[in-house]
């Protein structure tokens, strides 16, 4: 009888203490709330040939990661509570609908026009959003949109 309760005290404070992890994390749907600005577009390393290759082959591989995106350079991005995302562009200003799917490591933005933009949310903090382009299976990963927040 006595081992039968220390295995289900056992148990109760293993349960306790997965919830009280999993209560203690905040949602990522609160952790990107807010404004953020865009601070690098990053490539991974490529496989270049010896003796490298012409600038314009680095173009052509942007160009090909991001055909079917709208490319989002040197922006500043606000997430609103009701998912809506407000995109700044120097004067042009943008309202899309935003969601998390999947397990919370998906962004899917869509536009008014119907394109849907798909991003690998890769790193989520308090000051740091890392968006890795989801694209077809040869160009996943290779590039990656990097934020810091500013409120």
């Amino acid at each position: 009888m006595k081992l039968l309760l220390t295995y289900l005290w056992v148990l109760c404070l293993l349960v306790g203490g997965w919830i009280a992890l999993i209560s203690a994390a905040p949602p990522p749907e609160r952790l990107i709330v807010g404004t953020w600005q865009q601070t690098s577009w990053e490539y991974e390393k490529l496989d270049l040939p010896p003796g490298g290759v012409p600038a314009d082959f680095l173009e052509a591989v942007k160009h090909s990661v991001g055909a079917g995106l709208i490319m989002h350079q040197a922006e500043t991005w606000e997430f609103l509570p009701g998912q809506s995302l407000r995109v700044v562009n120097g004067e042009e200003v943008e309202v899309v609908q935003w969601r998390l799917k999947g397990r919370g490591h998906i962004l899917q933005i869509i536009h008014d026009n119907g394109v849907t933009e798909n991003y690998h949310l890769e790193k989520l903090n308090d000051s740091t959003l890392q968006l890795n382009i989801e694209t077809n299976i040869q160009a996943r990963g290779i590039a990656r949109l990097v934020f810091n927040k500013t409120a």
